[in-house]
């Protein structure tokens, strides 16, 4: 089940090494069969979070690759506290992405599934399975 809203708003609260100006990523894993977590490539910057009122869900939209675009920037902490409001404590957290194909935008979705930190990065992780 995907990680809440308020777990999120939980968490930044509780762990004061978490500070205002750490960038904000998505870190995509890999959960073996022994229950063994590995990353599963480099954590990927968040650009924004659109938040969906009718289905009750937090999308956390990153960039692929690490490749912003010029209008893109990585979203800090600070901003992303701005963001979380009483409103939205039960919405479910996904991490998204969009594809474009020659026909459509495609939105892919992945629920969160935990957090976690790298205080030499200057770094606060959403993570997700990949």
């Amino acid at each position: 089940m995907s990680k809440t809203v308020s777990e999120l708003a939980q968490e930044l609260a509780e762990q004061s090494q978490i500070e205002n100006h750490f960038n904000v990523h998505v870190l995509k894993v890999v959960i073996n069969e022994s229950g063994d977590v590995e990353e599963s490539g480099q954590a990927l910057p968040v650009t924004h979070v659109v938040f969906d009122s009718e289905e009750q869900e937090c999308y956390l939209y990153f960039a692929e690759d690490n490749a912003l675009a010029l209008d893109d920037k990585v979203l800090s902490v600070a901003d992303l506290k701005a963001e979380l409001n009483n409103e939205y404590q039960g919405y479910l957290l996904f991490a998204a992405q969009e594809k474009e194909t020659e026909d459509a935008v495609l939105q892919l979705t992945t629920p969160l599934i935990g957090f976690g930190e790298n205080e030499a990065q200057k770094s606060f992780f959403v993570i997700c399975q990949a």
